[in-house]
C-alpha cells in the first residue's frame, strides 16, 4: 500500500515578492503528493467567467486526472491515480457528462489548467462542472498543494513559479468565476486544506483532512476513498447524490483521526450527479 503524500522530497517554491521558500514533504505508503505548480504562494492564473446567465438545458462536463507516474525520478510513483480517473470517467460518462481524462504525462500543470478553463468557459449557470483529481499531495509554507506530473525541481512555468503545484489559492482562483455547479473530488494526501477555494454552489470532498493521507490499495486497484466513495456508494449502492454517497462511504471508510474523509458543501439542497 502507497501512500499519496511525499516524505522526504525538498522543493523549492518561487514566491510572489521575489520570496523563496524551501519546504519538505513526506511520502510513506500513501497518496501523499510532491508539490509543483505555477502557483504556489502567489494566486496563480485567474480562471475565466462562466457563459452569461442560464439557457434552461442542464449540461454535464468533468475532468479526470489521475498521476500514477512522475516526471522526476526523485519523486515516489503511485499505482492506482491512473484508475481512479478511468474510474471517474467511466461514472460520469454514465450519467450523461461529456468527460475529458488526463493520466500521467498528459497531465501537467498547464494541461489541467486549460483542460478546466475551457470547461468553464463554455458552461452556464443551469450547468454542472465536475472535477476529480488523484495523485500526490503535500503541504507548503502552509498551504495544501495538489502535486500534477510536471513537478520537477525548480523549473518554472509562465507563470513564474515552479511547475507543477497547483497551491489552495489557486484552486480558488479557477473556479472564481464559475457560476455552474460545482463538483471536487481529491483523492489526494493532505487536501482536506483546500477548502479555501469553496464558494456558493460548489460541493467537495477530500480523501483527509489538511494534515492526513490517501492510500493506493492494491485490493481495489483504486485509491481507497475513491473506492470507497465510487465504487461502494455511487455505484454499488446506487447513491445519486453526493452528501448520501459521502454519508455512506464515510461510515465504512476504514481509516481515522487526520486520515478521514472530509466535505465541503455549499450547494443548496442536495448535489444530484
Amino acid at each position: 500500500m502507497k501512500i499519496r503524500a511525499l516524505f522526504g522530497l525538498s522543493i523549492v517554491i518561487v514566491f510572489m515578492l521575489s520570496m523563496v521558500c524551501t519546504v519538505s514533504a513526506a511520502i510513506p505508503a500513501a497518496r501523499g503528493k510532491p508539490g509543483g505548480g505555477g502557483s504556489t504562494g502567489g494566486v496563480g492564473s485567474a480562471g475565466p467567467a462562466s457563459k452569461a446567465g442560464a439557457d434552461g438545458i442542464v449540461k454535464k462536463y468533468a475532468l479526470c486526472v489521475g498521476v500514477s507516474n512522475y516526471k522526476d525520478p526523485s519523486i515516489g510513483d503511485l499505482s492506482y491515480c491512473d484508475e481512479d480517473a478511468s474510474d471517474w470517467a467511466n461514472y460520469f460518462q454514465s450519467k450523461g457528462y461529456t468527460v475529458k481524462t488526463l493520466i500521467d504525462s498528459q497531465a501537467s500543470e498547464v494541461s489541467v489548467e486549460n483542460a478546466l478553463f475551457a470547461i468553464i468557459a463554455g458552461a452556464d449557470a443551469d450547468d454542472i462542472v465536475a472535477f476529480a483529481t488523484s495523485g500526490h499531495g503535500t503541504t507548503a509554507s502552509r498551504k495544501q498543494v495538489l502535486l500534477y506530473y510536471d513537478v520537477y525541481g525548480a523549473n518554472t512555468d509562465g507563470d513564474g513559479f515552479v511547475a507543477g503545484i497547483v497551491p489552495d489559492v489557486e484552486l480558488k482562483n479557477w473556479f472564481a468565476k464559475c457560476t455552474s455547479k460545482v463538483f471536487i473530488f481529491v483523492d489526494h494526501c493532505n487536501s482536506g486544506g483546500l477548502n479555501e477555494a469553496m464558494h456558493a454552489g460548489m460541493y467537495m470532498t477530500t480523501t483527509c483532512t489538511a494534515t492526513g493521507y490517501g492510500y493506493d490499495v492494491p485490493q481495489y486497484s483504486n485509491g481507497a476513498w475513491t473506492y470507497h466513495y465510487l465504487h461502494l456508494a455511487l455505484q454499488q449502492q446506487g447513491y445519486t447524490n453526493a452528501e448520501g454517497a459521502f454519508t455512506y462511504a464515510a461510515g465504512i471508510y476504514p481509516y481515522g483521526g487526520k486520515d478521514a474523509p472530509m466535505q465541503f458543501d455549499q450547494f443548496t439542497g442536495s448535489f444530484v450527479f
